[in-house]
């Protein structure tokens, strides 16, 4: 039991030894951050745009021709029973390429117009700014090296404890 208590007693005396000095910084080296910064800015353009006719060709005379003539070639192309058929789809079909060409060159361009395109872009910025410093620092021959938010001058303290 004393055996515990000596070295209860010892423990207790070297960690109250603990004190302060002052160690030779032998080294700092700035330690950077690099942060990218992002600014938006438009960037516009003008654009010419074409200004088409609102021409109305409200005849039937190329849709009555192409039925006529998609039927005709429908009715040289069937035969039998399918002769009826085919000369209606002939028809059809001649009658609507007739109708998407019309409607295709109906629209002609009579002018251009101006108009204002933008875009949101970003300019890119890096940034380096202190993180902290690297500190050497050396004691009793031993070096020791710590981050620190300040400069550091010639000495830091250090606390110091005796060890077993």
């Amino acid at each position: 039991m004393n055996k515990w208590i000596a070295i209860g007693l010892a423990v207790l005396s070297t960690s109250t030894m603990a004190f302060t000095d002052q160690a030779e910084v032998v080294s700092f080296k700035k330690v950077l951050k690099t942060q990218i910064y992002q600014t938006p800015y438009e960037e516009c353009r003008s654009e010419e745009v074409p200004i088409y006719s609102q021409q109305s060709n409200d005849s039937y005379t190329d849709e009555i021709f192409g039925g006529i003539l998609g039927g005709v070639i429908g009715n040289q192309l069937g035969s039998g029973r399918g002769n009826k058929a085919m000369t209606v789809a002939g028809a059809a079909l001649g009658a609507s390429i007739a109708s998407d060409n019309s409607r295709a060159n109906s629209k002609s361009v009579v002018g251009y117009r101006q108009i204002n395109r933008c875009e949101t872009k970003y300019k890119q910025e890096i940034r380096e700014s202190l993180d902290y410093y690297l500190v050497t620092a050396k004691y009793n021959n031993r070096e020791f090296t710590f981050n620190s938010n300040t400069l550091p001058g010639s000495t830091v303290q250090v606390t110091v404890s005796p060890s077993h």
